[in-house]
């Protein structure tokens, strides 16, 4: 088992397989710490995600917010998290950054571009290789990594 230790983790994005939220809660699953993971978003998946997180107080599902309501608390974590196998230029990852918080992309992501040379940033990691994503979010959460840090 790894250890997420106190990193607020969110996931901004419809609930849908090319999102790969479902592969990305399997991944914290088997991470232990006092990590947590903010979901917001709406989509055929709704229900399945639902089912793998009843009962584990890490996750948070918020479903579909109003877009001030996401960026507040948005702006009360410290990593973003956007996994997906299909997407065009993943605009959270703009917000994030604004916010100055850290993410973590697939290289489908279009905005991966903001990150590369810029390590302090987030790190990117090749799409459906989830051993590496699980090797970003130990990394992306050591004490040197955070935000304010």
């Amino acid at each position: 088992m790894y250890n997420l230790g106190g990193v607020k983790f969110i996931y901004l994005g419809q609930i849908a397989n090319r999102k790969c939220i479902l592969n990305l809660i399997q991944i914290f699953k088997k991470v232990e710490g006092n990590w947590s993971l903010d979901i917001i978003g709406e989509g055929p998946q709704e229900k399945q995600l639902r089912e793998m997180i009843l009962g584990d107080s890490r996750f948070s599902y918020w479903g579909k917010l109003m877009p001030s309501e996401a960026r507040k608390l948005l702006s009360t974590t410290d990593v973003l998290l956007q996994v997906s196998k299909l997407e065009g230029w993943g605009c959270t990852v703009n917000e994030a950054l604004m916010y100055g918080n850290r993410v973590i992309v697939s290289d489908s992501v279009g905005s991966r571009a903001l990150l590369r040379n810029k390590v302090d940033c987030g790190q990117i990691f090749e799409s459906g290789n989830w051993d590496v994503l699980k090797l970003s979010l130990i990394h992306i959460s050591e004490p040197t990594r955070r935000r304010g840090i």
